[in-house]
């Protein structure tokens, strides 16, 4: 065989080796597919978990910072409100106390007030007795009427005693004296 002969040959013998060689390369390229896209389909689905979770963390970040928003609110309103509540509270007490004052005022002058009454109905019986007085001397001077004059002295009599004053004892002594008189008249 000449060299000719013996390339051709081999050039045949290769040829159907090469050709033989190609379909074992193609299943091992078609083996490599199935994981690529098995790779790929992972790959896929960690970036979207990652998406999601980058999404998901990026609104709970709004809503952590809105929820510090409204509790800072509420802590400044709340703030404020006490503040509100103890400036209340302080005209609360300072017209508390001035409605005491008054109270206590007005207390004072009805004590005064009832001073003066209690002065006054005294005065107003003793006047009553000096009449009654008066009028009993009347009847006996003008009219000798002993028994109107002795009834006249005992209203006058029971007036002074309503006043409760001790120092119209004497004057009421001498009633006492005057009314036995004239009963034995």
């Amino acid at each position: 065989m000449s060299e000719q002969e013996k390339t051709s040959k081999q050039a045949s013998d290769t040829a159907p080796a090469a050709e033989q060689a190609k379909p074992k390369a193609k299943p091992k390229s078609q083996s490599n597919k199935p994981k690529q896209s098995g790779q790929l389909g992972w790959f896929v689905v960690i970036v979207f978990l990652l998406a999601a979770m980058g999404a998901g963390g990026w609104y709970g970040y709004g809503l952590y910072q809105q929820t510090t928003q409204t509790i800072t609110d509420i802590q400044t309103a709340q703030a404020t409100l006490r503040q509100g509540n103890a400036t209340l509270q302080a005209k609360l007490d300072r017209r508390l106390e001035a409605m005491q004052q008054q109270q206590a005022q007005l207390n004072q002058y009805i004590e005064v007030l009832r001073e003066k009454d209690q002065h006054l109905q005294k005065d107003w019986l003793i006047m009553e007795a000096e009449y009654l007085s008066q009028l009993a001397n009347y009847r006996l001077l003008f009219e000798r009427d002993v028994a109107t004059a002795i009834v006249a002295l005992q209203s006058a009599d029971q007036r002074l005693k309503e006043t409760g004053d001790p120092g119209i004892l004497k004057v009421r002594k001498a009633l006492a004296t005057t009314i036995q008189k004239l009963k034995q008249v």
